[in-house]
């Protein structure tokens, strides 16, 4: 399946923006062509071609739904950049990208799914952490 992400690691983006993504990711990645979007102030997302079309219609049904929605849609659609994953497995990060989610040095990339979440460490830690202590999946999810 395209765009079967899973696990999380810890990269660093280097001086000029570039990320090296794990084989397990760059396997799921037909062609080499990721889009990058900014859907939330603290992480960056990559998806596939695929993904992204999906995205797209995703977010298209969703504008309709007031001014709200067509603001995140247009802040959404604003940050999309195609990206190329490189014959060393790197893709390179815009710049004003990077710097709205604070991404330098190690991140997490992260495994989601149908995507793949770069976050800066501090944050992702903040946020999310590695404990389960408030954590609580019903058992039919799993």
């Amino acid at each position: 399946m395209q765009g079967d992400f899973a696990t999380g690691y810890d990269h660093r983006i280097d001086g000029a923006g570039r990320i090296n993504l794990p084989a397990q990711h760059r396997r799921a990645v037909p062609g080499g062509s990721l889009w990058v979007v900014q859907l939330h102030r603290d992480f960056l997302t990559l998806y596939t071609a695929e993904g992204f079309e999906a995205l797209k219609e995703r977010l298209t049904a969703y504008r309709l739904q007031g001014p709200k929605q067509a603001r995140a849609y247009r802040k959404a659609f604003g940050s999309a950049t195609p990206l190329e994953v490189d014959a060393t497995g790197r893709v390179l990060i815009p710049k004003k990208l990077r710097e709205k989610c604070g991404l330098a040095g190690i991140v997490k990339v992260l495994g989601a799914g149908n995507r793949i979440e770069l976050w800066n460490l501090d944050r992702y830690n903040e946020v999310v952490g590695d404990d389960f202590e408030d954590v609580d999946i019903p058992e039919d999810i799993f």
